[in-house]
């Protein structure tokens, strides 16, 4: 997977983090994938792009579907309406790290500036594609609820607030 173009959803106006999108060559299929499991997160990443779930036992996470997925072991498993997570959690089963993304394959929707797949990509991945393609913007670690993630944010200018840093300014 190669990243022909990126631009961030600064979401001027709301009260949330910014989030890259990015367009890429190709999305790798789930059945490409090889998972790792540590306690209930199943995590695996292909080139850069990440895939994980949260499942402990059959659920309703996305609406019931099954996922047939394939463990680095070879053992196929089916997990039953998986929840998704978020890359804290995902980070704090000793996975990662990651960015959270919208992620398209689509020149036009990368264009029109929406159907967009939210996803993930490994961090170095992320911050590849704002070498290559936005050198002014670069990722700042955001630790909140006892997790961390990345936000987009342009150089040498302060995070923009979000819900999360509002949040640890009030000590919640």
């Amino acid at each position: 997977m190669r990243a022909l173009a990126v631009k961030v959803n600064w979401w001027e106006g709301w009260d949330t983090d910014p989030v890259l999108q990015l367009l890429v060559d190709e999305l790798p299929p789930l059945d490409a994938f090889r998972f790792e499991r540590n306690g209930a997160i199943y995590y695996a990443e292909l080139d850069g792009y990440v895939r994980y779930y949260a499942y402990s036992r059959p659920g309703r996470g996305f609406g019931g579907r099954h996922f047939r997925i394939t463990m680095s072991s070879g053992e196929e498993v089916i997990l039953e309406g998986p929840w998704s997570s978020r890359p804290g959690a995902v980070h704090l089963h000793g996975f990662g790290p990651c960015v959270h993304v919208s992620i398209t394959d689509d020149p036009l929707a990368f264009e029109r500036g929406y159907t967009f797949f939210a996803g993930d990509v490994t961090l170095t991945f992320a911050q590849d594609a704002l070498a290559e393609h936005l050198p002014d913007i670069e990722l700042v670690r955001v630790d909140a609820w006892g997790e961390y993630s990345w936000v987009p944010c342009r150089k040498g200018l302060p995070l923009k607030e979000s819900v999360r840093v509002k949040a640890m300014q009030k000590g919640e």
